[in-house]
């Protein structure tokens, strides 16, 4: 077996939670109702709880209080919950899961993750794009091969770790010297055996690159300009490398290309709100603690 097999195959890792694949499921039909996504919700009420909580976080700025499901597809949207929805388990999953001496690790990690979700978001409305929440959920997710690795071998990711901070070199750079892989190729796997929506899968193997991809390229470099943002601004995870000007990365230039608003405004009109977006991706986290 090899070790993508191996990490992948972890006990903890093997299966989604029962509702996602349902809600997955419902992604794929034309038929569901609102009332039959509700009861499969509320039928959890730790989901029920989280999912609420978030709606009405910062993240979401509603302008009333959201008390059921019913009324947050109804506020939100079907496919916009139900990508959410989505989001969330799969992220808790990871948050129940801790390695005994990694909290500090960890924590770290989700901070930049929820940072990156919450960026991505901001800088699609700043597009007025309407990616249905697969920005802020491929946020959410995007470097979820690095927490593979943190549940598989702890005490080896904090090798990679020391490598990053004391060689500056790449963080799958350093990965492959460890592991033999990369976060890219274990996260891909893990969405492939779980069976994530392509999107996602896209999004978790060519953030660093968007352009490797056609079908999502806008989106996928939604979340590699959110996730240099975040590595800037102080949501980091040992990224490791030198960091480019913001205005002659891979993703800016895709982004401002493709959007007149960006290419006007500039890389700075994202950067303007920044504190506001880690304070609601800290919210966020909050919203999931129960």
């Amino acid at each position: 077996m090899n070790i993508i097999d191996s990490i992948t195959n972890l006990n903890e890792l093997a299966t989604l939670p029962t509702i996602v694949t349902r809600i997955m499921r419902m992604l794929d039909s034309e038929d569901v109702n609102v009332r039959e996504l509700s009861g499969i919700i509320e039928h959890d009420p730790s989901l029920t709880l989280k999912i609420l909580r978030v709606v009405n976080s910062p993240v979401y700025a509603t302008r009333q209080e959201i008390v059921n499901v019913s009324d947050a597809i109804m506020l939100i949207g079907f496919r916009k919950l139900t990508n959410l929805i989505l989001g969330v388990s799969v992220f808790s999953m990871f948050w129940l899961s801790k390695r005994q001496g990694a909290a500090e690790v960890i924590n770290k990690f989700w901070y930049h993750s929820s940072s990156t979700a919450t960026i991505a978001k901001a800088i699609t409305k700043k597009m007025r794009r309407n990616f249905n929440e697969n920005e802020f959920v491929g946020g959410l997710l995007h470097q979820i091969g690095k927490m593979a690795m943190i549940q598989y071998d702890f005490t080896n990711y904090k090798k990679v770790i020391d490598i990053i901070v004391h060689n500056g070199i790449p963080n799958f750079e350093a990965e492959h010297h460890v592991f033999g892989t990369t976060h890219f190729d274990v996260g891909h796997r893990l969405a492939e055996k779980w069976q994530l929506p392509e999107v996602y899968q896209d999004i978790i193997l060519n953030y660093l690159h968007p352009s490797k991809t056609s079908t999502n390229r806008e989106l996928v470099a939604s979340v590699s300009f959110a996730d240099l943002l975040s590595e800037i601004h102080g949501a980091d995870f040992y990224q490791g490398g030198m960091l480019e000007e913001l205005t002659d990365t891979e993703p800016w230039k895709i982004l401002s290309a493709a959007s007149k608003e960006l290419n006007d405004t500039g890389a700075e009109a994202i950067e303007d709100d920044i504190d506001v977006q880690l304070k609601a991706s800290i919210e966020f986290l909050n919203s999931l603690k129960l």
